[in-house]
């Protein structure tokens, strides 16, 4: 088979960025710097496709492994899933399952329901939340956000700067990320062996 998963780094981010804009996708996974964040909780690897132009993403869930559908062109999905499908089957051993799909992708692959399982995950629901209540923090649902803002607001008056970012922020994020990951890194060093 010819998908060869490796780990993610920082130095990625320039090579993989491209394929998320490939096609819609509404899922929070939906950009490389999440798959980033939770690349060692969830032990997440990629390879990159030289027969479909696809990203594939897999990780493991509570001792399971999980695929995400692939990231490429809308024309190539179903190639592209298939080599999922088939590297799954036969590098894993099992049947191919993915957390996290996209209507989307659903509706382009038109899976047939008697040969897959989907499931809504309901309890992943409140991570989706309306742009506009997010830019006024109005409602009830968002309360809680609104009171954490506030305190900040309160707390740290002068002391923070809000001001959009630029590429010439880039050296000084890349820096920040660094500093974040190696803080990271080291807790995550000192887990317990089944915290892991």
């Amino acid at each position: 088979m010819d998908l060869e998963f490796k780990r993610i780094t920082a130095e990625d981010a320039d090579r993989l960025s491209g394929y998320y804009a490939l096609r819609d996708n509404n899922t929070c996974d939906s950009v490389f710097m999440g798959e980033y964040l939770w690349k060692d909780y969830f032990e997440i690897r990629y390879a990159l496709s030289g027969k479909t132009n696809a990203l594939h993403y897999i990780m493991k869930r509570n001792g399971r492994l999980f695929a995400s559908v692939p990231y490429c062109a809308p024309e190539a999905l179903a190639s592209a899933w298939e080599e999922l499908r088939t590297w799954f089957h036969e590098a894993v051993g099992g049947k191919l399952a993915i957390y996290l799909a996209d209507e989307v992708s659903l509706d382009l692959l038109g899976l047939n329901p008697e040969q897959y399982e989907i499931a809504e995950l309901c309890d992943a629901r409140d991570y989706l939340y309306d742009a506009q209540a997010l830019k006024s923090l109005s409602g009830k649902k968002l309360h809680k956000k609104k009171n954490h803002l506030n305190a900040f607001l309160r707390e740290q008056e002068g002391h923070y700067e809000y001001r959009p970012l630029c590429c010439s922020d880039a050296p000084e994020v890349w820096e920040f990320l660094k500093r974040w990951k190696t803080k990271k890194d080291e807790e995550y060093a000192n887990l317990p062996e089944e915290e892991k």
